[in-house]
């Protein structure tokens, strides 16, 4: 799916809204491509879009980060502040519900085994010091920041 960068410049502005009306927040990653912005993947996008979710009226952009590590602690701290937001990632693998850290990295578990590693790490049976867990720690910040978050 792809979308025209002007009609996105139409988006309410970050202090516009009211997370308290808002059903749910995606986390959708991105590549710019000229004038058009294309669905990307956890390891390969340009920018990460946190979008707001109002009752009755399309998504629309909250705003945009460079790492998807910060745009997910962000929706889990609004998930924290507003216990009624659901949390979706809308990426171009798959586009479904998580509630944190461990359930997102069950997600991507799903197409990447590597992401099997932030259950271990939450089971307490992650052994950091095996070349495969060392290897994807230095390699992939993203499944890093995961395992962090869980242990």
């Amino acid at each position: 799916m792809y979308y025209h960068k002007p009609a996105l410049a139409a988006a309410p502005a970050c202090a516009d809204f009211i997370f308290r009306a808002c059903d749910y927040i995606a986390i959708r990653p991105i590549i710019e491509a000229g004038d058009y912005v294309l669905d990307a993947t956890v390891d390969q996008y340009d920018k990460v879009q946190i979008q707001a979710g109002l009752p009755k009226v399309p998504t629309h952009l909250h705003s945009t980060t460079d790492d998807l590590a910060k745009a997910l602690d962000m929706a889990f701290l609004l998930k924290h502040e507003f216990a009624d937001l659901a949390l979706w990632y809308n990426g171009l693998e798959t586009q479904a519900e998580f509630y944190d850290w461990r359930s997102f990295a069950a997600l991507c578990a799903g197409w990447d085994e590597d992401w099997e590693l932030v259950e271990q790490a939450a089971t307490g049976s992650l052994d950091v010091t095996s070349p495969t867990a060392i290897k994807v720690i230095t390699d992939r910040s993203i499944i890093a920041a995961a395992i962090m978050a869980v242990l």
